[in-house]
């Protein structure tokens, strides 16, 4: 074994370790402590990073991530999967036909670097749909707590003791802030930026607004929540008219030659 496939092979099972950390992190974000320090971990904050974009935060919250990865950790991650999909493609780039191994080792670690920003931003998609779905009746228990005549910022708190999705759980997280002194503004706009839908924003704007200036929030409320759950309902219309398509392609490629294959065996039985 030849010091640069040892190197190569080093690369990769450290890629391997970083990715494993980054999806450990996506797939039990709800579970594992916040606390937790494995040596994955060590390595990952040890490491000299490139800086890291504006955006990596927010895309962190989005993902409901960064309790368990820094920004600096999963800078750590990407540049580890791109050096070690470099020097595997630059071990095996001698064996491919021509320019191939040359447009591989460009795109591929650029490609590499940027895989875990695309995981991150599936998960931020697939979370920001779970509290869509969830904010109608959220902003509901709200509007009732507010009518029972608690202010907006208890009746949040109210109306995330019943809830099990994401929405509720940040509610809960920002009661919690406040219960410990954090600014009811601040816990607001706290639970904005890991939950970065436009349901969301409005409630958080109306519930500020009416701490601020101390106007009833019921009319309001129950208009968001009107409008909420019409914008669910065209999403759901928008989804089954988008998969009539896909069922038609299904029926044209695959059921109708079927169907022609299974005539045509009988006929070519017939004829025997």
């Amino acid at each position: 074994m030849t010091l640069a496939v040892l190197a190569a092979g080093c690369a990769v099972g450290c890629a391997f370790a970083a990715l494993a950390q980054l999806l450990g992190a996506l797939r039990h974000a709800r579970s594992l402590p916040r606390e937790r320090r494995g040596p994955v971990r060590l390595v990952l904050r040890a490491m000299a990073t490139p800086p890291a974009p504006a955006g990596l935060a927010r895309l962190l919250d989005a993902a409901d991530a960064a309790g368990r990865l820094s920004v600096r950790e999963l800078m750590a991650i990407k540049s580890l999967t791109a050096g070690g999909c470099l020097l595997v493609l630059m071990l095996g780039a001698s064996a491919l036909p021509g320019r191939l191994g040359v447009l591989l080792l460009v795109l591929g670690p650029v490609g590499a670097f940027h895989a875990p920003d695309l995981l991150l931003l599936r998960r931020a998609r697939e979370r920001a749909a779970r509290v869509r779905a969830e904010a109608p009746q959220v902003i509901d228990r709200v509007r009732l707590a507010v009518g029972a005549g608690l202010p907006a910022g208890q009746a949040l708190e109210r109306a995330a003791r019943h809830g099990e999705g994401p929405l509720a759980l940040e509610l809960r997280r920002a009661a919690a802030a406040m219960a410990v002194g954090l600014p009811q503004s601040a816990a607001l706009r706290r639970v904005v930026e890991r939950c970065p839908v436009p349901e969301v924003e409005a409630l958080a704007a109306l519930v500020g607004r009416s701490a601020r200036h101390g106007t009833p929030a019921g009319p309001a409320l129950a208009a968001l929540a009107a409008g909420a759950r019409s914008e669910r309902a065209r999403r759901i219309r928008d989804r089954a008219q988008r998969a009539a398509p896909k069922i038609q392609l299904v029926v044209a490629l695959l059921l109708v030659p079927a169907a022609l294959c299974l005539i045509a065996a009988a006929i070519l039985a017939g004829l025997r």
